[in-house]
């Protein structure tokens, strides 16, 4: 049984659980650079120009492949209140076309793991970068 202390612990731990997945929604902490997880692979998150809010990662640097600086590596990116998840379309290098995908993001919001809804489900890891 939970005495005063623990009860206001609990209320306040899921206002704030509930803040963060509410404060998803509009992108914002999405957006930014972000650096594939032991890779020289970075993309840049931002609104896309076309769209009413969807999101686009673009490749800012790539070290080994230079020729996919400029790809767009995720598109149409949105929302899912109820997945609380991000989905869109993904670039994969095997095929060279746009697979669906999913984006979540994980502690608190300094990385991402994305996962292709179709072929080999191997999920990636990006970490955050701060901008300059």
């Amino acid at each position: 049984m939970l005495n005063k202390w623990g009860c206001i612990i609990v209320v306040i731990a899921g206002a704030i659980y509930t803040g963060l997945a509410v404060a998803q929604t509009d992108g914002e902490d999405l957006k930014g650079l972000w650096r594939q997880d032991l890779q020289s692979l970075i993309i840049e998150v931002k609104e896309q120009e076309s769209s009413d809010g969807l999101l686009e990662a673009i490749v800012i640097k790539e070290d080994w492949n230079p020729g996919l600086v400029g790809t767009i590596m995720f598109k149409d990116l949105s929302y899912d209140e109820k997945s609380k998840k991000w989905s869109g379309l993904g670039f994969t290098a095997i095929d060279q076309e746009m697979q669906p995908v999913d984006i979540k993001m994980k502690r608190r919001g300094t990385q991402l793991l994305t996962r292709m809804k179709v072929g080999p489900r191997k999920k990636v890891k990006w970490k955050r970068m701060e901008s300059d």
